[in-house]
């Protein structure tokens, strides 16, 4: 998600004139480096030569905005900002959460190198589930970006890359079950100042996710900031009141407990489903 600014320079500039936008999805390379077919370069400079209009913004409106960041003008973005305007209860995620900063201390570590941590990376965490697995590392192996030292509070979990986001991934309340392991730094862990079930909901919905995803910044691997959770805009029942939230979570409680039951009688059918499949296949040992 890196941007291009082409300036010319003028002795007078002109008062009103249009500026070039446009969007590169595909620029015939992966995150790898190897050359794909796809690449959006080639439409991009017709669109310019051919000065369609929809590509094209007046200086006045960009002056108006006070941004000169293309995103904020993409289309998605513009159908994003007409949606939150529709809506009077939200609330910004800053005013519902603060940042669990709970971090490791590199010069502590150092004097017990060989000391074993469990550490957990976003790929420890099922995607769907949020069932997770850990690694056992000495001290002096743990990667930088081994950053948190769980205390066993409730604390969710925001991955903060957009790739991380945008496949799906699932955002977690972890708690006790977490006490003591080492965490990413690819994660946000956020401290919940209102029922933190509620929370997960919402920043599961793709009304929240689609904001995420936009608040994205950065070159090459783009993720979500710290100082961004205030743009994420979050619904509350009464925007005035936060304990109708707790009214809320109560009226909706049996249907959570029959969804947890059903998820629970699902995972144990594809459990015996894949077990059956697997006796097809593996070899028993007599």
């Amino acid at each position: 998600l890196g941007d291009l600014l082409f300036i010319r320079k003028k002795a007078k500039p002109r008062d009103n004139y249009e500026v070039f936008v446009d969007y590169a999805e595909e620029v015939g390379y992966n995150t790898l480096g190897h050359n794909i077919d796809k690449n959006d370069f080639p439409k991009i400079l017709s669109s310019y030569q051919q000065n369609e209009p929809d590509k094209f913004i007046s200086i006045h409106k960009i002056r108006e905005a006070d941004n000169l960041n293309p995103w904020y003008y993409h289309p998605n973005a513009q159908s994003l900002r007409k949606n939150l305007d529709s809506h009077s209860d939200l609330i910004p995620l800053s005013d519902l959460v603060s940042v669990y900063n709970n971090r490791i201390s590199r010069s502590v570590l150092r004097q017990t190198p060989d000391r074993i941590l469990r550490y957990v990376e976003v790929r420890d965490f099922d995607p769907r589930t949020g069932e997770f697995s850990f690694t056992e590392l000495s001290a002096n192996n743990l990667p930088s970006r081994a950053t948190y030292e769980m205390n066993g509070e409730e604390v969710i979990l925001l991955p903060n890359a957009r790739n991380s986001l945008e496949s799906g991934r699932r955002i977690v309340k972890i708690g006790e079950e977490l006490r003591g392991f080492i965490l990413t730094n690819r994660f946000i862990p956020l401290r919940p100042r209102v029922n933190p079930d509620y929370l997960v909901m919402m920043l599961n919905t793709d009304f929240v996710k689609d904001q995420l995803i936009a608040a994205c910044r950065g070159a090459g691997s783009p993720d979500f900031r710290e100082n961004k959770l205030s743009d994420i805009m979050i619904p509350v029942p009464i925007k005035d009141d936060l304990t109708s939230i707790d009214t809320f979570m109560e009226e909706i409680s049996d249907k959570i407990a029959l969804q947890n039951s059903l998820r629970d009688k699902l995972s144990k059918v594809d459990s015996d489903i894949n077990a059956s499949i697997k006796s097809l296949y593996e070899i028993k040992l007599k």
